[in-house]
């Protein structure tokens, strides 16, 4: 069975700007390249990324980030079925992470999936059972 990961902003945003654990997401998007792993990212999380990238460096910047992340062997999943809204509402309401955090790590239960994160907010999910991480 092929891994699953799911990316969140502080992962993609360290790929992007090449800083620590940039290199095991370069892995975990290779893995994907090569068929040996699904890789998924809601679009909430991507939302964040790009919000950022316009706040710090403008629209057209923001743009172009959008238009190389889709170039990337990576599922882009859009879509809020009440499934994933009510998992979503669950986790955020049972700790303290963001509500786009939420997402992500809602995405990564709902697809089986490992959540591909630096960020410290989703150590409680990991004690907890409810996530599976991938630290880096």
């Amino acid at each position: 069975m092929r891994s699953r990961y799911v990316l969140d902003l502080y992962a993609l945003i360290a790929y992007l700007n090449d800083e620590e654990g940039a290199d095991e997401v370069e892995g975990v998007l290779r893995e994907a390249a090569r068929g040996e792993a699904e890789l998924f990212m809601h679009a909430v999380n991507l939302g964040e990324v790009l919000y950022i990238a316009m706040r710090e460096e403008g629209e057209l910047e923001a743009l172009r980030i959008l238009g190389v992340v889709k170039g990337y062997p990576m599922e882009i999943v859009d879509e809020i079925p009440e499934s994933l809204l009510l998992r979503a509402a669950r986790l955020k309401g049972a700790y303290k992470i963001s509500y786009a955090d939420a997402f992500a790590a809602a995405t990564a239960a709902e697809k089986g999936a490992v959540l591909v994160t630096g960020d410290p907010e989703f150590r409680e999910l990991e004690e907890s059972g409810e996530i599976e991480v991938m630290w880096i």
